[in-house]
């Protein structure tokens, strides 16, 4: 694990939140537009734990489609003139699976930026329907930062923060690394004394 200086949460002259680089991560990502407003990629780490989890529920998938294919060939349950659609529908959900698990997984990757500044935390997402969720400081409740097996394995967490709001009440953000989970962490701990919470 790369040591974190104290002090790269110092604010910067703008408001924005300096946070250690994500590794093998460009820093900062460019919009689209070209600018990069002070949002950041995700870690590279979570595309492959991403990539994991979703060959892991494609091979669990595919396990239980053999079975049943194998199960047809024993005990004919279709005719051999349905087998043929059959046998194609299973290729291409397992076809389309492995795209999901394999494109799609970093292409929703790469669509995904957050920044913390001293608004609070901006979390952008979405390929096809782009969704930006705030988190200002004064809502902030309290976070967790959590770590399964596989994350734990990649160096990575999960931060979730509780806000006070009764239409969200928590925003979730994977795709960090521990570290830097950890100071998003405290940083939106550390709120004003004129905040509400």
């Amino acid at each position: 694990m790369n040591e974190i200086p104290d002090d790269c949460l110092a604010r910067g002259e703008e408001g924005a939140v300096d946070l250690p680089a994500e590794d093998g991560a460009s820093d900062p990502s460019p919009e689209p537009g070209g600018t990069t407003g002070g949002f950041r990629p995700l870690d590279p780490r979570a595309l492959r734990v991403d990539r994991i989890g979703s060959l892991i529920f494609t091979g669990v998938v595919t396990l239980a489609l053999a079975i049943v294919l194998i199960l047809d060939l024993v005990l004919g349950w279709w005719p051999w003139v349905a087998r043929v659609p059959v046998w194609l529908g299973v290729a291409l959900v397992v076809l389309g699976l492995l795209w999901l698990s394999i494109v799609w997984t970093r292409i929703s990757h790469n669509a995904t930026s957050y920044r913390v500044n001293d608004d609070g935390l901006e979390i952008r997402r979405g390929v096809m329907w782009r969704k930006v969720i705030s988190v200002p400081r004064s809502r902030v409740q309290h976070t967790d930062v959590a770590q399964g097996p596989l994350l734990r394995r990649y160096g990575l967490g999960t931060l979730t923060v509780h806000t006070a709001a009764t239409r969200t009440p928590s925003v979730l953000l994977q795709g960090l690394s521990y570290e830097t989970a950890m100071k998003v962490r405290e940083d939106l701990r550390q709120t004003g004394s004129d905040d509400g919470v």
